[in-house]
């Protein structure tokens, strides 16, 4: 092969003389004798033979695909013997796993097709060869959901139903602006008439190392201290103060302690003099990984230093949670939205099993700051105690669940499992100590008002508070709020009251705020069994549809000036019904009674028989009852058996006549 170039064209000329042409070598022979590669003419002429070829197949696939179709088929339908391709006209989701990445077939079962399965949402072709059965099957697209569904991860929906849903977030979320720098989320100054700091209460004294409280007075000094302020809503703190003096290197008295969350102690400010400067001084600290910390505000001659706290978030936060806050009171679907902390969004497990205390008592805190009610759900709360702390102004906590009925009580038999009867939210504790007064629930006093009340309206609603036979602790202990408001409420101690064991420590199911308190202790629909005592009552209580089982002593009265008023109370299995033991003026307007029948009793619950319907051995009462009897498999019986009580008109119901002395006495009492 050789070529050659002609002039300046880049005309290349080559000839070859080799009968067969190179494999690197591209060669065109126009007649198609001797070359490698067809002409554009040769390409378009053997192209077009090829898609005729071609097009005459496809045409005969689509016929036989038709011929081969043989109509849509039923579960129930006899086996096909034809071969050919059926459409199942039913599909379904049986079977389908929770699991979306799942490799498990579901949908509709075809016993007729070898056992092959149909899925609902899916395009589904059966096909028959001989006795082998073959599938295809394709997701067919959902119609799009007119209402925006947060909880399914599968189906589309409408831009309306999304745009329905986040709009009003976006809005509220274009309204909340923070300017920058903005973080400070609480000032406090000496002078300030609001004095309660993320709902603890000032007191006076020295704060001692060992994070408690001493006595003192100084007539030079100043002194303000706030115990265990719980670190929940700031993280800085900037103290503008005077430092307290004493040693440097084993301080007696600091002005700012830090617990952490296994109950270590440091001292965050602590004297740096001995003794103190009197200088005033600014000092900020970072107060995070701490779950509460307690200040001694300090001033040498207030009058003309002025000490203050400021406490700062981070990031500019006005609050804590602040903008979800925002965006849930401008999306609020119920009316109870912005007005309640759930306790399960704020960290509490509220499974029954894990310790909720310190998180409640937390949220306790953040709800008496922020005016909202603590809400539970239908969760089961395990704690020790809760603790209301104290406050200086008239403040309300409210704590409830959703709605359930109260399970049923009696005299006779027993209910298997009560322990695991659904009651809606529920707060138990097994708390066993040897404090008294202690409660599931207590309110603090305070030391600082009159009479160490605790400025508490205390609300609880739609719940149970539960102990365990024969508690050491109390349900409610309210004897230091102003105000107590019970509704739809059951205290008892775990077990059905028929089995409950004898009580022998003092406690009450409800103890009731003390005289001197807010005028206004309503009882609705409460209900409690177990306890030493069942309601312990002081002056200006209110009771309605109230149910007491199985305590030594059901209504319990204590010495008080004004009056109180029950409406309608049932009392079952109780030592004693109505007890007196202080100066008490009250009305029962209708006392139900049910006895123990016979075989209702055996030595296990002995103690819960009658001794008395009322006793007041030292006829401290003034008042009146009307009663109803009943004996378990009898019906109703006229039997009142009074103790003293010569101050109380107690008549039966629809009799005039009022029972004296001993009153009437049961002829024939069950042993």
């Amino acid at each position: 092969m050789s070529g050659t170039v002609n002039g300046n064209n880049n005309q290349v000329t080559i000839n070859i003389t080799d009968t067969i042409p190179p494999d690197n070598m591209a060669t065109i022979d126009k007649n198609g004798l001797v070359g490698n590669t067809y002409t554009k003419t040769q390409f378009d002429q053997s192209f077009s033979a090829k898609a005729n070829e071609i097009d005459t197949k496809i045409e005969n696939i689509q016929q036989m695909v038709e011929s081969d179709f043989k109509g849509t088929l039923k579960p129930t339908d006899t086996a096909p013997t034809e071969d050919g391709s059926y459409k199942p006209e039913v599909s379904s989701n049986d079977d389908k796993p929770a699991d979306p990445n799942s490799t498990a077939d579901w949908g509709k079962v075809y016993a007729n097709a070898g056992n092959l399965r149909a899925k609902e949402g899916y395009d589904t072709m059966f096909y028959k060869k001989g006795i082998t059965w073959k599938k295809s099957e394709s997701k067919m697209p959902n119609t799009a959901a007119k209402i925006f569904n947060t909880n399914d991860n599968e189906n589309p929906s409408t831009m309306k139903a999304a745009a329905d849903r986040y709009d009003p977030a976006i809005t509220a979320l274009g309204n909340f602006a923070i300017a920058p720098g903005s973080n400070t989320i609480k000032n406090y100054a000496w002078a300030d008439s609001e004095q309660i700091l993320f709902g603890i209460a000032p007191q006076s004294g020295l704060l001692k190392s060992n994070n408690t409280i001493e006595s003192y007075s100084s007539p030079d000094y100043g002194f303000k201290i706030w115990l265990n302020i719980p670190v929940v809503t700031f993280d800085f703190l900037t103290l503008n103060f005077t430092r307290i003096g004493g040693s440097v290197s084993n301080p007696s008295y600091v002005n700012l302690i830090g617990k952490k969350p296994n109950g270590s102690l440091d001292f965050i400010v602590k004297p740096d003099h001995d003794p103190a400067t009197g200088q005033l001084e600014n000092v900020s600290v970072d107060v995070t990984g701490y779950s509460s910390i307690s200040i001694m505000l300090t001033a040498k001659n207030t009058d003309t230093v002025k000490p203050s706290l400021t406490f700062i978030k981070k990031n500019g936060a006005l609050e804590f949670d602040a903008v979800k806050k925002y965006i849930d009171s401008k999306t609020a679907t119920s009316s109870h939205t912005a007005n309640y902390i759930d306790l399960i969004d704020y960290g509490c497990k509220g499974d029954g099993v894990t310790d909720d205390t310190l998180k409640f008592n937390e949220a306790i805190v953040e709800a008496l700051s922020s005016g909202r009610a603590l809400y539970g759900r239908s969760n089961t709360f395990k704690v020790s105690t809760l603790n209301v702390p104290a406050v200086n102004t008239w403040k309300k906590l409210e704590i409830f669940g959703d709605f359930m009925p109260i399970p049923t009580y009696g005299t006779i038999g027993n209910i298997p499992d009560y322990a695991q009867i659904q009651k809606g939210m529920r707060i138990i504790s097994g708390w066993a100590g040897t404090t008294q007064n202690m409660g599931v629930l207590l309110v603090q006093n305070n030391p600082n008002l009159f009479d160490n009340f605790n400025f508490i309206t205390l609300v609880l609603r739609n719940l149970v508070i539960s102990t365990y036979d024969n508690p050491k602790l109390s349900g409610v202990q309210a004897y230091n709020a102003q105000q107590l408001i019970m509704h739809n409420v059951l205290i008892d101690t775990g077990v059905y009251n028929v089995a409950s064991l004898e009580p022998t420590y003092e406690t009450a199911a409800v103890v009731t705020p003390h005289n001197s308190n807010g005028a206004k202790n309503t009882l609705r629909n409460v209900m409690a069994s177990g306890y030493f005592t069942g309601i312990s009552i002081h002056e200006h209580t209110d009771g309605d549809d109230i149910a007491i089982h199985s305590c030594k002593h059901a209504l319990r009265f204590r010495n008080a000036d004004h009056a109180s008023y029950f409406g309608r109370v049932l009392s079952q299995r109780n030592t004693n019904v109505v007890t007196v033991e202080g100066q008490h003026l009250f009305t029962i307007a209708q006392l139900n009674m049910e006895y123990v029948g016979s075989n209702q009793s055996d030595s296990t619950n002995a103690w819960q028989k009658v001794q008395y319907e009322l006793n007041d051995p030292s006829n401290l009462a003034m008042g009146s009852i009307t009663y109803a009897n009943v004996r378990g498999g009898v019906g109703k019986v006229p039997y009142f058996r009074i103790n003293g009580g010569s101050g109380v008109i107690v008549k039966r119901v629809g009799s005039d006549t009022r029972l004296t002395g001993a009153g009437i006495a049961d002829p024939n009492p069950v042993t």
